[in-house]
């Protein structure tokens, strides 16, 4: 198991040093996505900020479409973003670019710069 594991990190790793695809904010290497060509890669949604400059992050709820949004400070409650609802999708600041965050086509979270 540990083998396999370690087999697909690897594998992972050579698809992102060959990737032709950047990150929008710093220019690190991402996996080629072709439906999100300007997203950013993880060390960039680390550093995501509200409005008020609280650290934030995402997880994705199980029913596919909605974004939980955590205050890393643990001080705030969560909040649900349901765009089914017409909540529409989180905003947040990225190194000063205001950015979207999403739940990506097949699973997971996506933050892109904002339009």
């Amino acid at each position: 198991m540990e083998d396999e594991l370690k087999s697909l990190l690897d594998e992972l790793a050579a698809r992102i040093a060959a990737s032709n695809q950047h990150c929008s904010l710093c220019d690190n290497r991402v996996l080629e996505m072709a439906r999100y060509p300007r997203y950013l890669c993880n060390s960039c949604e680390e550093e995501a900020v509200d409005n008020e400059g609280r650290l934030v992050s995402f997880t994705e709820e199980l029913d596919g479409y909605s974004l939980e949004m955590r205050f890393k400070d643990g001080l705030s409650p969560n909040v649900i973003f349901n765009p089914a609802r017409d909540d529409g999708y989180p905003h947040v600041w990225v190194r000063g670019t205001k950015c979207e965050v999403q739940v990506a086509h097949f699973g997971g979270i996506v933050m892109i710069p904002a339009l």
